[in-house]
């Protein structure tokens, strides 16, 4: 199959052809450095209720209401053999996605045709005009397939919560990307750091990773840190060996640094330690390195991103200060 072509934002990355058990999939054509924005796509159509209201008959009457050309694409997009709904509502369910800002479910043509990893190449967010893009999140080689995570909550799962989860999803019955199919001992010592990070997660937060089901009891007892800040670190240190990236990440970034601050001041320290001052500025650096790689300067922004902005800003006066506290508040 041809490539999708400069009118749905491919252009010239990469073309949709067989992918195994998988069906199809997305296969670079050349390289592709880390950071590139290799689709934007526009989506076929919204069902605009809250997700969970969302019946069989508003999926229908929506593809109904279609124009000729767009119920051609929407025709032409694969469904999942797995399920018992109709053919029209099994092509809407294996082919939509949220888009931050906008209520209800999107069908998207372009998007919906690359496949996921657990351990995947690519980001998809969305961008302010309610369209989704797709960025690579390292260097791609010539031939290599294009995959996103479905879920990022995914990479904080077991192989076996993984497997469970997404089921439904393939018509093998399991996941076949890099991690799922990593060796004995690789396997266990990634099943290790990734039960820690949620571990760590729940440490920091107080509460297990949502919608994940509760695991951990509420009077856990893991290793005692001074400042959650620690915790933190230990979390991005893991992360960053498993090759996970995104919003829980950046946000773990960003607790961690807040923790730090809070920490300092309620010990009512006057100066910051030149090693942690060094610390919370490489944060607030790899963190806005990562969002610019996984979702550009055109992302939909939320509320975290005003705090954020903000954080930025005193890290950015504490070193302009060398450290002095009373910077904070400048």
């Amino acid at each position: 199959m041809a490539c999708a072509g400069p009118a749905e934002g491919n252009h010239g990355y990469y073309e949709i052809r067989k992918a195994g058990t998988k069906g199809f999939g997305a296969f670079a054509l050349k390289h592709i450095p880390s950071g590139t924005r290799v689709l934007v796509d526009t989506a076929l159509f919204r069902v605009e209720k809250e997700e969970s209201q969302i019946s069989d008959a508003d999926i229908l009457r929506q593809i109904q209401a279609l124009e000729p050309q767009v119920r051609a694409k929407f025709d032409a997009l694969p469904y999942s053999q797995t399920t018992l709904y109709t053919t029209a509502v099994r092509r809407f369910n294996l082919n939509n996605f949220q888009v931050r800002g906008r209520r209800g479910l999107s069908c998207f043509a372009h998007a919906s045709r690359l496949n996921h990893s657990c351990l995947p190449n690519c980001s998809m967010t969305s961008i302010q005009t309610g369209k989704k893009q797709c960025r690579t999140i390292r260097d791609v080689q010539p031939d290599e397939e294009l995959t996103f995570a479905y879920t990022e909550l995914l990479q904080y799962m077991t192989i076996a919560e993984r497997r469970d989860d997404l089921r439904s999803q393939f018509s093998s019955g399991r996941c076949e990307c890099n991690l799922c199919q990593l060796p004995g001992k690789q396997q266990e010592i990634s099943e290790m750091r990734r039960g820690l990070m949620r571990h760590l997660h729940f440490i920091v937060y107080g509460q297990d990773l949502s919608p994940m089901p509760q695991t951990i009891p509420s009077e856990y007892r893991g290793p005692q840190f001074m400042s959650k800040s620690n915790a933190a670190e230990l979390f991005v240190r893991l992360a960053e060996a498993e090759g996970v990236e995104g919003a829980i990440v950046i946000g773990m970034y960003c607790r961690g640094c807040a923790e730090e601050l809070d920490f300092r001041t309620k010990k009512r320290a006057t100066v910051m330690p030149p090693a942690v001052l060094v610390k919370v500025v490489g944060w607030m650096q790899k963190v806005q390195a990562m969002k610019a790689k996984l979702m550009g300067p055109e992302y939909a922004r939320k509320e975290d991103d005003e705090h954020f902005d903000k954080l930025v800003a005193v890290v950015n006066r504490l070193k302009a200060a060398h450290g002095r506290m009373d910077a904070m508040w400048a």
